[in-house]
């Protein structure tokens, strides 16, 4: 199985170092994961930076809130920057979101938060996909060591979860440890052993537009 771990310093290298002596663990499976997003999702703004990145379409227009964006707002994809203007009770007030944060609604917002990709086929990711994961917790960095290429040996593949959340095989079953899809929920867990990521396979958080402010 292809592996990736996500960690820091002298540990860190010492794993790329056999990354380098191991090459086709790289070209196996690729994952690109945020190994944690410790960034705002959003960024305060003056109107005059506000006004210079030339909103092209608007997402939504509300009494209160105003948000555009300086692509197509027909697709996530090419939405790219999204700007919102909010009215507080102090006036107006202007923000930009940051990279892989978009509205789920008028008032919900998503946060990705990296995502799990491979370089092969197959029925590990089948809606959704398998990842392997190994917590480990030695002299330097604590961290995770994931592989993407693979289904347990034992799993009956009948059905696959669809319900958002984090799912945990054992027992030759799987089960939902968390009704939430972030990287936090996934972390606390803490169990090395497969796990399933439905649907598109990605870590994510929800936010409230009143956290914008």
């Amino acid at each position: 199985m292809g592996r990736f771990y996500c960690s820091f310093g002298r540990s860190r290298i010492r794993r790329i170092m056999k990354s380098i002596f191991f090459p086709v663990l790289v070209f196996n499976a690729f994952l690109l994961l945020s190994c944690k997003n410790k960034e705002a999702f959003y960024e305060v703004v003056t109107e005059e930076e506000y006004s210079k990145q030339q909103a092209e379409d608007t997402i939504f227009s509300l009494p209160q809130l105003l948000v555009t964006c300086t692509g197509t707002a027909e697709r996530y994809n090419d939405m790219e920057t999204i700007l919102l203007r909010k009215s507080l009770t102090d006036g107006l007030h202007y923000f930009k979101l940051a990279t892989d944060v978009y509205f789920e609604n008028s008032t919900t917002l998503i946060e990705y938060q990296g995502f799990f990709s491979s370089g092969e086929d197959g029925a590990f990711q089948k809606n959704g996909i398998w990842v392997h994961t190994d917590f480990y917790n030695d002299f330097y960095k604590s961290g995770m060591g994931f592989a993407v290429d693979s289904v347990p040996s034992g799993y009956k593949d009948i059905k696959r979860p669809v319900e958002e959340g984090i799912y945990f095989y054992a027992h030759d079953k799987l089960e939902r440890i968390s009704r939430g899809q972030s990287y936090d929920e996934f972390q606390k867990f803490g169990k090395d052993g497969f796990y399933f990521i439905p649907n598109s396979g990605r870590f994510f958080k929800r936010h409230s537009v009143n956290e914008i402010r």
